[in-house]
């Protein structure tokens, strides 16, 4: 039987719902049903109850996940917890593994203990430096913070540093665990 899945994302440049999009088509080639949707825009007669399972996408800035994805994740906490859900944290420190500032698993550590939510399995996504999408300003800074890190500081273009195998394989992972629960 066919698994319906709705996967909810918040993206702040473009890269989250770029990460999104690929997921879902993953999850569709792996035989699931997949809803893709912006935690921002859901349909007011939105409920968990229309999905088998759930996945929450979020871009990390500033150690934060979007207010309007926390909002989600905390109004829906109970029915997440009853479900098989996953989570996707994209961020910059997932590109740079050991290195990082802040491990990216203390992000999906903050959310939980934000929201109460727990989900069924986490997924971290390295995300891109979006240089043409910033503003002066965040462009300086981002271009400080990457040059720190030793990434590139060529603001003229963007950086993609998202492993799409890999999100590939978290999908039919995920739609594996799908079919025996």
């Amino acid at each position: 039987m066919q698994k319906r899945i709705a996967l909810i994302y918040g993206t702040t440049e473009g890269q989250t719902r770029k990460i999104a999009e690929h997921v879902a088509q993953a999850l569709r080639k792996a035989g699931a049903d997949v809803a893709l949707m912006h935690a921002a825009e859901l349909p007011l007669d939105w409920t968990p109850a229309n999905s088998d399972a759930i996945v929450v996408a979020a871009s990390v800035h500033q150690a934060q996940v979007q207010p309007y994805v926390r909002d989600f994740v905390e109004r829906h906490a109970d029915d997440l917890n009853a479900m098989p859900t996953a989570l996707v944290l994209v961020s910059l420190n997932a590109a740079l593994g050991e290195m990082a500032d802040v491990p990216p698993p203390e992000y999906a550590k903050a959310l939980r203990d934000q929201t109460g939510w727990s989900p069924t399995v986490v997924e971290h996504a390295a995300g891109a430096l979006r240089y043409t999408e910033y503003n002066w300003l965040k462009r300086m800074v981002m271009r400080k913070i990457a040059g720190d890190q030793g990434m590139s500081t060529d603001t003229s273009r963007d950086v993609e540093f998202t492993d799409w195998e890999a999100l590939d394989r978290f999908a039919k992972a995920f739609h594996d665990v799908l079919r025996t629960a």
